[in-house]
């Protein structure tokens, strides 16, 4: 619990900003919660493991075999003292989540408890296999090789489970057996009802084997009680999905739409919606007036979240908004309807967190573009990594532009246009070449 908190609380991580951050929304805090197992399921593993021991260690064991209890009573209740403990410490950084997200105005529902459910079972079924791999290898060296060899596995599985992964070391299958996720890339994702029960099934096998251990007196109830767990994960993986558009659904109820009138937005950014308006029918207004019929008609939330390699939706009807634009999300006022200006006229191929050149020149081809629109050069918000160069590379361009015939200006903006659109060739140079890269 105590490290769970002080990761969330102490260290500043990708958990603690943005529109994902753990507090923000119920699915990102129960991911994120998840996203920390990849530390404490290894320790929990350990920790049973050091427990599983603990008759080997007062040299009771024989002394114990004579008693008329019988063996999987006491396991059992071993077993269950790990289990209510670790429930409820993987329960307090939730509960604590839960405020937060409740204080926040976060909008409640129900498709983040299987998150956190299938966590504190990991952590159960993770002591309880511990615990009878400690008894069967009652060495000192047990707990601490096991709690690497978990921790190998949860730091490699949890890269392969990140959806926008390239190259995975492991199958997304596999590293679905992994209670760790990887990060939380947007808050109206979550996983498939396939994860979850393939999950759930190979952590009541594990757990089942923990407990047969624990019972075991001969080499055979053993490696029957080994063959458990093999089972639950070969049955596990016929269940658990092998790509990511199978894993990764959207959910359906955090994205539904929240409308004013041509503006759309889901429910889990509505709250963004009042001081939204606003800016977005200026905006709107101003892109009907440059571009006459060719302008976009409506403003909506994109709930699309594109794999590794792929563009983000794009569509000359509808200018799509994504709140992980910090563009977007910090944006207000005169800044905010620039912004949307600058995504209407001239959308970006590459992701925000692009650092390359070709992300600079979309960025200048950006503010030429919204330059075009409203008269004036400057700066867009949330580029302050990049606004000198991009700003370098605008002011000539647009120098140039102004002083064109009105129709010669239209045209290349048509031309950037196209390139934005297809991503395909460099706006910013078809605004200096007519359309060539």
């Amino acid at each position: 619990m105590l490290l769970t908190l002080g990761f969330l609380y102490l260290i500043s991580g990708p958990w603690e900003k943005g529109p994902t951050m753990w507090t923000a929304q119920w699915t990102s805090m129960a991911l994120w919660t998840r996203f920390m197992l990849v530390f404490l399921w290894p320790l929990a593993v350990g920790f049973g493991a050091l427990q599983g021991m603990r008759d080997h260690r007062s040299g009771m064991t024989e002394l114990l075999a004579t008693t008329s209890r019988p063996p999987l009573s006491r396991a059992v209740r071993t077993a269950g003292a790990s289990a209510l403990t670790l429930t409820a410490a993987f329960a307090c950084p939730v509960l604590l989540g839960a405020i937060h997200v409740h204080t926040s105005d976060g909008h409640w529902h129900t498709g983040w408890l299987p998150l956190s459910l299938v966590g504190a079972l990991s952590l159960v079924a993770g002591s309880v296999f511990g615990m009878g791999m400690g008894k069967v290898a009652p060495s000192a060296l047990t707990p601490p090789l096991l709690a690497a060899a978990a921790l190998m596995g949860t730091l490699t599985m949890q890269q392969a489970q990140d959806p926008m992964a390239g190259e995975r070391i492991v199958p997304l299958r596999f590293a679905l057996l992994s209670p760790a996720n990887g990060p939380v890339r947007d808050v109206l994702t979550t996983f498939s009802a396939s994860v979850h029960a393939g999950q759930v099934i190979w952590l009541a096998g594990l757990g089942t084997t923990g407990v047969a251990l624990l019972v075991a007196a001969r080499r055979r109830a053993r490696l029957a009680a080994i063959s458990s767990a093999l089972a639950a994960g070969v049955i596990a993986l016929a269940v658990l999905p092998p790509t990511s558009s199978r894993t990764y659904v959207v959910d359906t109820v955090m994205a539904a739409p929240q409308c004013n009138g041509r503006v759309c937005v889901t429910r889990a950014h509505s709250s963004r919606l009042p001081d939204l308006v606003g800016p977005a029918y200026q905006a709107l207004r101003i892109l009907r007036e440059r571009l006459g019929d060719q302008a976009p008609l409506t403003m909506n939330e994109s709930t699309v979240q594109p794999a590794p390699g792929t563009v983000r939706p794009r569509s000359r009807t509808t200018l799509f908004l994504y709140f992980d634009d910090w563009s977007v999300t910090h944006a207000r006022g005169t800044d905010l309807v620039r912004s949307l200006i600058a995504s209407g006229l001239a959308p970006t191929c590459l992701s925000p967190e692009d650092g390359s050149r070709r992300k600079i020149r979309e960025i200048a081809a950006q503010s030429v573009a919204v330059a075009w629109a409203t008269g004036e050069l400057k700066p867009l918000p949330g580029t302050l990594w990049s606004r000198d160069e991009a700003m370098a590379l605008a002011q000539p361009v647009w120098e140039t532009l102004h002083s064109r015939p009105e129709q010669e200006q239209r045209s290349k903006i048509d031309a950037m246009r196209r390139a934005a659109f297809s991503c395909q060739g460099d706006p910013l140079g078809a605004l200096t070449k007519g359309g060539q890269p």
